[in-house]
């Protein structure tokens, strides 16, 4: 197993030992010199289904989406979540697991867990930051895998965020996020695209 510390957050990551699988090239992102960036297509054996996610969570790629909501929070309803779950099980998640606090630790064990919040209800593009909440124009996008203690998320370094339908029944949209990562034997941090869409029915939670 390989230790990996996850920049931006306190989380630490226990990563598979294999390499990404892919031919990859590595490019230097502007503003961020010498820093690799995979820009290998996506696994040519996974067929992205409706609102699954294309990219890696550090070593692994990401499964398919079991649970996808909108979680419109009663603590917080100027900063509504999207919220997939991905998983290699086949447990169906339904709306009333998020209903109240500790819902990670409810989650299939392995789960991967990601998070849009939104710095408004309303549909517009979001500039990804590693800030929660969000100012108006701004998303926070999060990503931890399940665990039993507080949520407690990598935060992406740059993206965007895309909401073109807002409405009473959920969100549809579309995100584009770079997530930063350190393995403890390379000092240059490594650079992770994750993508996809989403058509997020709504759910009210506390």
């Amino acid at each position: 197993m390989r230790l990996v510390h996850a920049l931006g957050s306190s989380l630490l990551l226990l990563g598979g030992c294999g390499e990404l699988e892919g031919a990859s090239t590595y490019t230097e992102a502007p503003g961020y010199d010498a820093t690799p960036v995979d820009t290998a297509p996506s696994d040519t054996r996974y067929a992205l289904g409706q609102n699954d996610l294309d990219g890696y969570y550090v070593d692994e790629i990401i499964p398919t989406t079991r649970a996808l909501y909108r979680l419109d929070r009663a603590s917080d309803p100027a900063h509504p979540w999207i919220v997939f779950v991905s998983t290699t099980d086949k447990t169906a998640l339904p709306c009333e697991l998020f209903k109240t606090s500790g819902w990670n630790a409810r989650v299939p064990a392995g789960a991967m867990i990601h998070v849009l919040e939104l710095g408004s209800t309303v549909p517009a593009t979001f500039t990804a930051r590693a800030v929660s909440p969000p100012a108006v124009d701004g998303a926070m996008v999060g990503r931890a895998y399940q665990a039993t203690m507080p949520l407690k998320l990598d935060k992406a370094i740059d993206g965007t965020v895309t909401v073109t339908r807002s409405d009473l029944t959920g969100s549809k949209g579309s995100f584009d996020a770079m997530f930063e990562v350190l393995y403890d034997d390379d000092p240059i941090p490594y650079k992770q695209r994750v993508r996809g869409a989403f058509d997020a029915p709504s759910c009210s939670v506390e």
